[in-house]
């Protein structure tokens, strides 16, 4: 079996965060970095994602593919990265 593990990841340029959500994200990238290191067996690709701007979202309505520019939902975050797992 395998797995798609997607990142969020927040837009807000790293100098905008101040020192409490720097704090927050590096904990968190921490916590990352260790399931990574246990599981690094099973690693089986990653690569980073383009940025919220960048998005296109796919519908099926009654059997036409439409394509939008832009996400699908106003968020302040988006998939920054995927890493596939076995």
């Amino acid at each position: 079996m395998r797995y798609a593990l997607l990142i969020y990841a927040d837009d807000t340029p790293a100098g905008q965060v101040g020192t409490e959500g720097r704090d927050a994200a590096l904990a968190e990238y921490a916590t990352y970095e260790a399931f990574n290191e246990r599981y690094k067996d099973k690693i089986r690709g990653g690569e980073a994602l383009r940025g919220v701007a960048t998005a296109t979202t796919v519908r099926m309505r009654g059997g036409q593919t439409l394509m939008t520019d832009g996400p699908f939902a106003e968020r302040d975050e988006g998939a920054a990265q995927r890493v596939l797992y076995r």
